[in-house]
């Protein structure tokens, strides 16, 4: 905003103050309007934001390709607000390649519609402030095209891990009121920001502001004349291509702040970001989503002392958030056995006696010695005695289920209600997989603090090519070798005793 240097420091407003008698001066009424302007521009910076309010939809067809009319596209009526403040209002209409300011396309490719604010005076030129004699300004918006289309970053900035900070403080952040790890919200930038002067279209139709346009949607442009033998090509709207609209185009929410508090963003939780055996974790029912025995005596093995402990080989899960490693204990993470009994055909539930091992950012081990309260992981480590009777023994539990034709169920739950991060919240249990095909990794609403988080498999013989298999196979060869070794050993000490020919003892060791 302009600043006089007649008016107090303190001031930011000037109005006339009008008296019975008294003459009206063109300044004191341009003053007045100013003022009003003003005013309306800094309320839309604060409480609406910056973007789009409702409208500006270009017209479409059942499939969503876009609907031309003589090469013009339809765009209803709409109202936004850009950096400025400014109001970008459009009541609706055709718009078409002659309509578009600035610079035009040359070439084939995506590009995005763009809206601008504008002025033009009742001559249908630029407002000209130097005019002698009283003029009329008509506040418009006019249409550029830019070439690419960039999706618009809708998400909320992201909090460093180790903030602890109530909603209070994430508001006093976002404002402005102080700095600190939460940037101030960008549409607060330009709101104590003189306005620059509008630069004037190359036609000399209007004036605009080429700089704080705000993007509408993608539009395809193709050369219609392209099929056409020596014509110029004619860059104009593709007919029957879709329209991005929503993905490139911010939205002027009526409190930005409010949305935020709404997602709970000012209070992140701890979640599932991931866990080694996710291949495995069973989404339907179906022989084929199970875990080979082998590869489940392998993960369970995967912390044994002496070797070096590799978080993808074992049971591993990693938070996004880093969690009180006091916290991760067998009372808070709970692996269990689900075996069917033979006779009453129940499925009873069998707790896995198990070590929790802490793991940092990278997925490494926590060592003892290390005197950190908050890591990034945990690692099951099943005792090496439950593993000694029911993996190595070949009375297995497991496998004497498989044999039976029932596949051990194997359910790990981690309590959210226990686990806490460093600020001391609960972690949020939902499934890592809930938030796929969100680009902000938020769902208002969606959260579930304190609830239990569950991944359940299946384990048994495996199917072809599995790990299982191919140790059975070795070991169906070891036996065969052994066998056919001995039978050569039985023939050699009968040839000695029975002294039987040679020719004989061939063959009966090529029978064997």
């Amino acid at each position: 905003m302009t600043h006089d240097d007649t008016h107090s420091k303190d001031c930011w407003s000037r109005t006339p103050h009008y008296r019975p008698g008294g003459k009206l001066s063109a300044e004191q009424l341009n003053a007045a309007q100013s003022d009003a302007v003003m005013r309306d521009r800094l309320v839309n910076v604060a409480m609406h934001g910056v973007g789009i309010a409702y409208g500006y939809q270009i017209k479409t067809d059942a499939h969503g390709h876009i609907v031309l009319d003589d090469n013009c596209i339809e765009i209803s009526c709409g109202l936004a607000f850009d950096e400025y403040g400014r109001m970008l209002f459009w009541r609706g209409g055709r718009v078409s390649m002659h309509d578009i300011i600035g610079h035009k396309p040359d070439c084939t490719d995506v590009y995005t519609l763009h809206v601008h604010y504008a002025e033009k005076s009742e001559q249908g030129g630029p407002f000209d402030p130097c005019h002698e004699g009283t003029d009329w300004v008509d506040r418009c918006v006019v249409f550029t095209l830019k070439r690419g289309c960039d999706p618009f970053d809708c998400c909320t900035p992201d909090v460093p891990t180790d903030a602890c900070m109530t909603r209070k403080e994430w508001a006093c952040l976002r404002n402005g009121f102080h700095d600190g790890v939460v940037p101030m919200d960008d549409g607060l930038a330009k709101a104590c920001a003189d306005i620059p002067p509008l630069s004037a279209s190359h036609c000399g139709r209007v004036s605009f502001d080429p700089n704080a346009g705000l993007p509408l949607s993608c539009v395809n442009i193709c050369d219609l004349d392209e099929m056409k033998d020596d014509c110029d090509p004619r860059f104009d709207f593709c007919p029957c291509t879709e329209v991005e609209s929503c993905a490139v185009r911010p939205v002027a929410y009526r409190n930005p702040l409010l949305r935020e508090m709404i997602n709970q963003d000012d209070v992140p939780l701890a979640k599932i970001k991931g866990y080694s055996w996710s291949n495995w974790h069973m989404k339907k029912w179906g022989d084929q989503f199970r875990m080979p025995f082998a590869a489940f005596k392998n993960r369970s093995k995967s912390c044994k002392e002496g070797g070096v402990i590799d978080a993808c080989d074992g049971f591993s899960v990693m938070f996004t958030r880093p969690v009180q490693r006091d916290t991760l204990h067998p009372l808070s993470v709970i692996m269990e056995i689900h075996i069917r009994e033979n006779r009453p055909y129940y499925w009873k539930p069998m707790r896995v006696p198990i070590d929790v091992i802490p793991l940092d950012h990278n997925e490494h081990v926590v060592d003892d010695t290390d005197d950190t309260d908050c890591v990034w992981g945990l690692m099951i480590c099943p005792l090496e005695d439950w593993i000694k009777y029911e993996l190595d023994d070949k009375n297995s539990t497991i496998l004497d289920c498989a044999n039976r034709g029932q596949l051990a169920r194997i359910e790990i739950t981690l309590r959210g209600q226990i686990i806490r991060d460093c600020c001391g919240l609960m972690i949020d249990a939902r499934p890592p997989d809930i938030d796929k095909g969100d680009p902000c990794k938020d769902r208002a609403g969606q959260g579930r603090p304190g609830g239990d988080w569950i991944s359940v498999f299946r384990v048994g013989h495996g199917c072809d090519e599995d790990e299982d298999r191919k140790d059975s196979d070795e070991n169906d060869r070891d036996a065969k070798k052994k066998e056919l070794e001995a039978k050569e050993k039985e023939d050699r000490l009968n040839d000695l005793k029975n002294d039987t020919p040679k020719n004989q003892r061939a063959d009966s060791r090529a029978e064997s």
